[in-house]
């Protein structure tokens, strides 16, 4: 996993481990966009790796939570 992944995934799990894909490819958690500053941002890339190796997982339309295996990684 790379850093960004990492910080990526850390930001979703601090807000509540699970969040709405905007349409720009964001990620709405817990009322705040993640990854939007200016020294990190998170890309839709980022997103969908998290998925291919099972630190996320849909969890219904437009969205994704964080899995087990997901927030034990960042512990």
């Amino acid at each position: 996993m790379t850093p960004t992944m990492k910080e990526a995934l850390k930001a979703l799990v601090e807000h509540s481990g699970e969040g709405a894909i905007q349409k720009n490819g964001t990620i709405l958690a817990a009322g705040e966009v993640l990854g939007t500053a200016p020294e990190i941002s998170f890309s839709s890339m980022t997103w969908l790796r998290l998925v291919s190796l099972g630190f996320i997982e849909g969890a219904g339309k437009n969205r994704i939570r964080a899995t087990a295996s997901g927030r034990e990684a960042v512990k």
